[in-house]
């Protein structure tokens, strides 16, 4: 399932190609790519280079991940125009500089401040661990759905992608040219539509960074796979938070890194 891609994301160019065997004229493929300004309470929160499509999700996933909302209700007004989003809290909150909140490409970040960026183990804000809740299976079936949807990635080879699934089945997902934005809108679907996330994997064809982790865990998403490798600050933080962490999701093979009890380890032969 491709959710969030309309016409026009994709340019045709002439270029070039160059090989020890000569040089030919080619026709490439190449993505497309927009600036967008999230302003809060009037003052720039975010200048952010996306895919552009769906950039209401893009926004709210920014809200949320930032720490600035933990729910659409918490938002006054939320104004999209051409390139600038528009937001208005119902109670103003200071932001400070954080250059954590990066993805591919330019980028001004606030992050709300007094946000806590850790928890204790066993403190508040870590996310219940429930053993076998998952099976091992459902995630390998769901991450080769997910890879076979990337198919802006695989005609321009410039694109991310994230998606939330359930037993094994994709529900959604969105591309971006970052790998923070299709996460971001990701959370954003999620958190408009209100989708119950504690039996919901996260998925992403990116690094994992402890941004990302925090972000699952602020909206009670208790697995994240990548078919890439995790930073080790998103493994502190997992452990922090209560997050399950897979990371080189290729084939029948994955590495669990944090909390592997939460997995059901069926036979995986066949």
């Amino acid at each position: 399932m491709r959710d969030g891609l309309k016409p026009g994301l994709i340019k045709e160019i002439d270029a070039l190609r160059v090989s020890g065997e000569g040089n030919s004229p080619i026709s490439e493929k190449v993505i497309t790519d927009e600036e967008l300004t999230i302003k809060i309470d009037g003052r720039v929160a975010a200048r952010l280079t996306y895919l552009p499509s769906e950039p209401e999700l893009l926004g709210w996933g920014f809200l949320v991940s930032g720490g600035w909302i933990s729910s659409a209700e918490e938002v006054k007004t939320f104004r999209l125009g051409r390139n600038i989003l528009n937001v208005e809290l119902r109670e103003p909150k200071d932001g400070e500089l954080a250059s954590i909140l990066s993805s591919c490409g330019k980028e001004v970040a606030l992050r709300a401040k007094n946000q806590p960026e850790e928890k204790d183990h066993d403190g508040p804000g870590k996310i219940p661990v429930v053993p076998g809740s998952f099976l091992a299976g459902d995630v390998f079936s769901a991450m080769a759905e997910f890879q076979k949807t990337d198919v802006l990635h695989g005609e321009t080879g410039g694109t991310h992608s994230a998606g939330i699934a359930r037993g094994g089945v994709l529900l959604f997902n969105f591309p971006d040219v970052g790998r923070h934005n299709a996460v971001q809108k990701v959370l954003g679907r999620m958190l408009v539509d209100k989708v119950p996330a504690s039996d919901k994997v996260l998925f992403t064809t990116g690094r994992i960074s402890s941004e990302m982790v925090t972000a699952c865990a602020e909206l009670s998403i208790p697995v994240i796979v990548s078919k890439s490798a995790p930073m080790s600050s998103a493994l502190d933080r997992a452990r922090e938070r209560g997050v399950t962490v897979i990371g080189f999701a290729r084939g029948r093979r994955m590495t669990c890194y944090t909390f592997p009890e939460r997995l059901k380890i069926e036979s995986l032969s066949g």
